[in-house]
C-alpha cells in the first residue's frame, strides 16, 4: 500500500502520518526530509527555498520523490507546497503522474472546506509556533496565497479530503485510517 498524506502547511500532516504509520505497521516518509538530504550541497531544502532555487528543487527532487511513491508498505507525508510548485505541465513531472496511479491513496488533510477559513486557522497555528519571520501581513497573505493553490491542486490529484474540523489529531489520524481501510 502507498498512501500519501498532503495539505497546505501547518495542516496537521507529519502529526496524522506518523500516527496512521505507526498503527498501520507502515514506513513513514516525509518530502521535506528526503528533499533536504538531497539539496544538502545546496544549503538543505530551506535553503534551496530561501535562494529562490525551486527549479533545482523541482530538479533534485523529482527523482527521490519518485522513489518513495514506487515502494509499497508507506505513508508519505507530501508537503502541500511539492504539489503547488510543480511545472504547469504536470507531466513533465514522473512522481507527479505517479500520485495519479490507482495504487497510490492520495489523501488531502486540512482544517475545513473553505480556503479562506482554513487560511485563518492556519495562520493562527503558525503565530502561536512563531515559525515565521515574515511581516505579519505578509506572512498571511502567503498563507493565503499557499492555501488557495493547494486547494486548487486538490482538486486534480487528491483521491479524498479529510477536514479536521474540531477533531484531534489523534482523531484525524482515525478518520484517515478509515479513508485507508475503505479503499484497501
Amino acid at each position: 500500500m502507498k498512501v500519501v498524506i498532503t495539505g497546505p502547511r501547518s495542516a496537521g500532516k507529519t502529526r496524522v502520518s506518523k500516527i496512521v504509520a505507526r498503527r498501520q505497521g507502515l514506513v513513514y516518509i516525509s518530502s521535506d526530509m528526503i528533499l533536504d538530504e538531497a539539496l544538502s550541497q545546496y544549503g538543505g531544502l530551506h535553503g534551496a527555498i530561501q535562494d529562490g532555487r525551486t527549479g533545482l528543487i523541482a530538479r533534485e527532487g523529482s527523482s527521490v520523490i519518485d522513489d518513495v511513491l514506487q515502494r509499497d508498505g508507506v505513508v508519505f507525508d507530501l508537503a502541500g507546497g511539492s504539489l503547488t510548485n510543480q511545472p504547469s505541465n504536470p507531466g513533465e513531472s514522473a512522481w507527479y503522474e505517479s500520485l495519479l496511479d490507482d495504487d497510490v491513496l492520495v489523501i488531502g488533510l486540512a482544517p475545513c472546506d473553505d480556503v479562506e477559513e482554513a487560511a485563518d486557522v492556519i495562520t493562527r497555528r503558525e503565530k502561536q509556533r512563531r515559525e515565521n519571520d515574515m511581516l505579519e501581513d505578509e506572512h498571511e497573505a502567503r498563507v493565503r496565497e499557499h492555501c488557495e493553490a493547494f486547494f486548487e491542486v486538490a482538486d486534480r490529484v487528491v483521491d479524498t479530503m479529510v477536514y479536521q474540523e474540531d477533531d484531534s489529531f489523534e482523531a484525524l489520524a482515525e478518520r484517515v485510517i478509515a479513508v485507508i481501510s475503505d479503499q484497501s
